[in-house]
């Protein structure tokens, strides 16, 4: 990657081995500490690969865990699962006994501002680009007002990952899929107002507080040429949503002004001019460092496509996590729906809180959500 001007433009260089660590596997939590101490070990980006490989196996039962750990600018969960799809594929044909086909090195893939819709490039894309700014900034001072005087995120020198994995049975996912569309709700604005309240009851004693959740949209089914799920690239922009949260409200209530919002923010494009936009933000957001992101992120990304059979071999668990960092949010989950199970993969800080807050922050949050009717 090398850096023209104020942006930063990848480039063909040497093919670079991809890092592999094959270690024994001595329990199975073990990769836990693997995943952590991978999300804490940045990389150089302008040196490839932007990728590392940690192996662990147990032999005697015939066990193992695979860790890919890749930087998100050349990868977004659509490419990051169709990366494993195709590792695990060849593994199983390699243990089969067959040849890999030979493949070409792929080509670098354009921008996403250079596939938006016409209205969103060139110049017509930076007139939309102003509203969406002053909207950003009247949110920010808006957001600074209201803040006084509540809790706010500690800013830490440093802090170490850690990770948390919760499930919602088959049975129970079902059930809240159902009730999403009773009330007329996508599932990732219930998962995000079930968070966001759960967060306030635990982090800000259920007073009234203007919190900030990130949502992520995937930007490919959108694009002027879409792109197929097998392109490796970094494809999806992150919303920013700031609501007042109170202890006592109700989760469903929240869920609907959620989802209104985020359809408001999508009728004026703003998956587009938030990307494209994206760097004045971050510096706008990060000018003094002395204030974090926001309290919550939370990615949800569908039904993970990948078939669980390769072979002899099984896939039985699947986990995805976004590293924090010292000015990110306080709880960062990503999930997904993996054999009809929602899956919660969790971040957070270690300087933050302990094992057990995090854990009873995501335990309650999956109690909104499954909670029975009044």
């Amino acid at each position: 990657m090398e850096q023209r001007g104020k942006q930063f433009h990848f480039v063909i260089g040497d093919a670079a081995s991809i890092p592999l660590q094959v270690t024994p596997r001595e329990s199975e939590t073990a990769w836990r500490a693997v995943v952590e101490m991978e999300l804490a070990t940045p990389f150089d980006v302008s040196v490839a690969p932007l990728m590392r490989v940690s192996y662990l196996i147990d032999e005697g039962l015939g066990e193992a865990e695979l860790i890919l750990t890749l930087q998100h600018v050349i990868v977004d969960a659509v490419s990051g699962t169709a990366l494993l799809r195709e590792i695990l594929t060849l593994c199983a044909d390699l243990a089969g006994g067959e040849t890999p086909p030979q493949t070409a090195d792929l080509a670098l893939l354009p921008a996403a501002e250079h596939l938006f819709p016409a209205r969103y490039r060139g110049r017509r894309g930076r007139l939309r680009c102003a509203p969406f700014l002053l909207r950003q900034m009247a949110d920010e001072i808006g957001y600074r007002i209201r803040s006084r005087g509540t809790r706010q995120p500690p800013v830490h020198a440093a802090g170490q990952p850690r990770i948390l994995s919760l499930e919602l049975p088959a049975a129970e996912t079902r059930t809240l899929v159902r009730r999403c569309r009773k009330a007329g709700v996508t599932l990732n604005s219930a998962l995000c107002a079930a968070l966001l309240l759960t967060v306030n009851r635990e982090l800000h004693a259920g007073a009234a507080t203007p919190l900030r959740n990130f949502n992520f949209a995937n930007l490919r089914p959108y694009l002027e040429s879409p792109l197929p799920d097998g392109d490796l690239g970094s494809y999806f922009a992150m919303l920013r949503i700031t609501t007042t949260v109170q202890g006592d409200m109700d989760c469903w209530t929240l869920a609907r002004e959620l989802n209104r919002t985020v359809y408001e923010a999508a009728k004026r494009g703003e998956k587009f001019t938030n990307l494209l936009m994206s760097g004045a933000v971050i510096r706008m957001l990060f000018a003094r460092k002395s204030f974090r992101m926001g309290n919550t992120a939370l990615g949800y990304t569908g039904v993970a496509t990948l078939p669980q059979t390769y072979g002899a071999t099984r896939l039985t668990e699947l986990h995805a996590f976004i590293s924090n960092f010292a000015l990110g949010p306080e709880y960062t989950a990503h999930v997904r729906l993996f054999a009809g199970r929602l899956v919660w993969d969790i971040v957070y800080l270690d300087c933050d809180m302990d094992a057990a807050v995090a854990e009873k922050i995501g335990r309650e949050t999956l109690g909104l959500l499954t909670a029975e009717e009044a």
